[in-house]
């Protein structure tokens, strides 16, 4: 359906002689020409675009003067489209390359998605019993009759499963049959 390049443009008083106008569509800097006749609807209008250009019809976005994009139903008759156009719109191939690019990139984020899952398997659950080291602290005992009792509890269990002591402990092969409070007041070992 393309014309010539070297063809004249009709005038507006050919058109109605003549029943054919001639639109030209500016694709990626290259001028398509084509004479349309009151026949012609949009739809085969875009399938010879589409034959020109590689550009499917449902990617093509047609542009009139003053960048305007123009919006007809597929039946209308191509001769109400103006002399010129500007046709914006991607081939097969190039929108075969960014959903091959997306997919690609969605591998890559299921196999990190993928790691993690396998990093936050190999941490021990929090509601799963720990195995109890072999060199490690018996019991814990806090000293009767003083106040926050559990807060102590909790700041010598935080203690007993530090991995600094426990190294220490399996690196000379110690087992400490308890872990006690100490006196607020006073020196260890000198004062009573």
């Amino acid at each position: 359906m393309a014309v010539d390049p070297g063809s004249e443009v009709d005038t507006d008083s050919s058109i109605r002689k003549t029943g054919i106008k001639e639109v030209v569509v500016e694709y990626r800097g290259s001028p398509f020409k084509y004479k349309v006749s009151k026949e012609l609807n949009i739809e085969g209008f875009g399938k010879s675009l589409e034959e020109d250009t590689g550009v499917a019809v449902a990617q093509q976005k047609l542009f009139g003067q003053g960048g305007k994009l123009l919006k007809y139903e597929g039946t209308e008759s191509a001769s109400l489209l103006p002399g010129k156009l500007k046709l914006l719109g991607s081939t097969k191939n190039e929108i075969q390359k960014v959903v091959e690019s997306n997919e690609k990139f969605n591998n890559k984020i299921r196999v990190k998605d993928d790691l993690n899952v396998r990093r936050r398997r190999r941490r021990k659950p929090e509601g799963r019993r720990r195995e109890l080291p072999e060199y490690r602290f018996e019991r814990i005992q806090t000293l009767q009759g003083l106040p926050d009792q559990e807060k102590a509890r909790e700041i010598l269990t935080r203690l007993s499963e530090e991995t600094g002591f426990l190294a220490v402990l399996k690196k000379n092969r110690w087992k400490v049959g308890l872990l006690s409070e100490m006196y607020p007041e006073g020196q260890v070992g000198i004062s009573e």
